[in-house]
C-alpha cells in the first residue's frame, strides 16, 4: 500500500491528499439518500450540499463547543441561501454527466443500497423566477453559481435571503472570501 501510495503522489505530481483537493465537485441526483425536497446533493470533506429550485443549503460539521472537553462531539451546523420568490416546482436537470458514480451501502435500519448513482458537473434550474435560471457547478471543491437572465429581463428580479449567516468579508469585486456562521468557534456572542 505504502509503495502505491508514493507511486500515485510521484505519478500525479501531488498526495492522494493534494489530489482529492483537485478533485472537482459533483452533483448526484436525490434517489432517496437526503430529504425529498432536494433534488440534488453533493458531499465534501466534512459537508454536505443540497439543492432545490429555491434554495442550496450547507450542512457541516463544526468542531464541539464544549470548552470543559477537548473531545467535545462535533456538532452540525446550517447554512442556507435562499431565492425568494422561486418557483419551487421547477426539476432540476443533471448535466455534464461525470466518469464517477455514487454508492450509499447498508443504509439505517435496514434501508436498501442506492448504487450506481450518476454524477453531474453542473445542476441547471429553469425558469426559477420568470426569465431566470439557475446554474450550480463546481470550480475545484468550490460551489459557484450563475443566474443565466433572459434579455429583456430585469436583474432586479433576483433577491436573495441568507440564514445561519452571522457575518461574512467580501473582495473589492463583490466575491465572497469568508462567513461565520452560527457555530462557528471563531464566533464571539
Amino acid at each position: 500500500m505504502l509503495e502505491e501510495r508514493r507511486l500515485l503522489s510521484t505519478a500525479a505530481g501531488a498526495s492522494p491528499s493534494e489530489a482529492f483537493q483537485r478533485t472537482p465537485l459533483t452533483f448526484e441526483r436525490n434517489v432517496g439518500q437526503a430529504d425529498s425536497k432536494y433534488g440534488f446533493v453533493a458531499h465534501g470533506n466534512g459537508y454536505s450540499l443540497l439543492l432545490s429550485p429555491s434554495q442550496a443549503l450547507l450542512a457541516f460539521q463544526t468542531p464541539g463547543s464544549s470548552t470543559a472537553s477537548q473531545n467535545a462531539a462535533p456538532t452540525m451546523s446550517l447554512v442556507s441561501a435562499t431565492v425568494v420568490g422561486a418557483d419551487t416546482s421547477t426539476q432540476g436537470i443533471g448535466l455534464d454527466p461525470s466518469q464517477s458514480v455514487s454508492n450509499y451501502l447498508g443504509g439505517p435500519k435496514g434501508a436498501a443500497d442506492l448504487t450506481g448513482i450518476a454524477n453531474y458537473e453542473r445542476v441547471e434550474y429553469g425558469n426559477i423566477l420568470p426569465g431566470v435560471d439557475l446554474v450550480y457547478y463546481g470550480n475545484q471543491r468550490q460551489l459557484e453559481y450563475d443566474f443565466d437572465v433572459a434579455p429583456g429581463t430585469s436583474v432586479w428580479t433576483i433577491s436573495l435571503h441568507f440564514s445561519g449567516v452571522e457575518g461574512m468579508s467580501l473582495d473589492p469585486s463583490g466575491n465572497l472570501l469568508e462567513f461565520k456562521h452560527y457555530g462557528d468557534p471563531r464566533m464571539m456572542y
